[in-house]
Parts: C-alpha cells; sequence; structure tokens
C-alpha cells in the first residue's frame, strides 16, 4: 500500500517529456462539424460596391442588369460576365465593374468552402 502511494506521489512531481505527445480524443471531421453552423450555403455579396455611372449615363427608362460572379472558395471573385444585359453598354460596364470590387463570401458544401457562382444584380431607374 505504501508503494502505491509513493508512486502516485512520484507520478505528480516527474515532469512529462518534452517529446511526449498528447493523445487525441476527437477526429478532425468532428471538430469541423462542430463548428460549422451552415454546413451548406449559396455565396452571398457582404458587401456590394454601387455601380459608378454618371448621371448624364442613366438610361431614360428603368433597367436593370445582370453579372455571374464567378467566386474561389476563399471568397475572391475569379471571374465576372454579363448574364443579363441591360440594352445600354455603359449601365452593364458599371454594373460589371461593380460586381468585381464587391466582397463575397464562399459557396459551402458540407462545411467546406468550394468554387461557386454569385448572380450580381443592379438597377437603374430616371
Amino acid at each position: 500500500m505504501l508503494f502505491a502511494a509513493l508512486t502516485l506521489v512520484f507520478q505528480t512531481l516527474v515532469p512529462v517529456p518534452a517529446h511526449a505527445a498528447p493523445l487525441k480524443t476527437s477526429s478532425v471531421g468532428s471538430i469541423v462539424s462542430s463548428t460549422c453552423t451552415k454546413p451548406n450555403a449559396e455565396p452571398e455579396a457582404l458587401s456590394p460596391a454601387p455601380p459608378q455611372l454618371a448621371k448624364a449615363q442613366w438610361p431614360k427608362e428603368k433597367v436593370s442588369a445582370q453579372v455571374e460572379v464567378s467566386i474561389a472558395p476563399s471568397g475572391k471573385v475569379t471571374g465576372a460576365k454579363i448574364y443579363r444585359s441591360s440594352g445600354d453598354a455603359a449601365v452593364d460596364n458599371a454594373v460589371l465593374t461593380a460586381a468585381e470590387k464587391s466582397a463575397y463570401s464562399p459557396k459551402i458544401v458540407d462545411c467546406v468552402a468550394v468554387q461557386g457562382t454569385y448572380l450580381f444584380k443592379a438597377d437603374f431607374a430616371p
């Protein structure tokens, strides 16, 4: 009994060797799923940039343009193209530039960021 007590005391006083690694009790998958609040989500415009168009270039009637934006898993824009034209080149170029300057969240699939697309839309009215 005295030997068992001395062994326990000795174990608490002796430091753990520097090369000893702690045991891992959870897998990476459980760590990701426990910190992932939205396992699946489409890309979103976090801070959409407003299209810059001189008032003299504004169309005489209400128009809208849509830009298809490709978004990397990092959230950075990797490409953009006119998806639906307004019929006015100045408006289309302003919306395209605004879409490229905007900040986005990436597409999430099973708690992993992946390449995705987002439709950026802007309306103009006189």
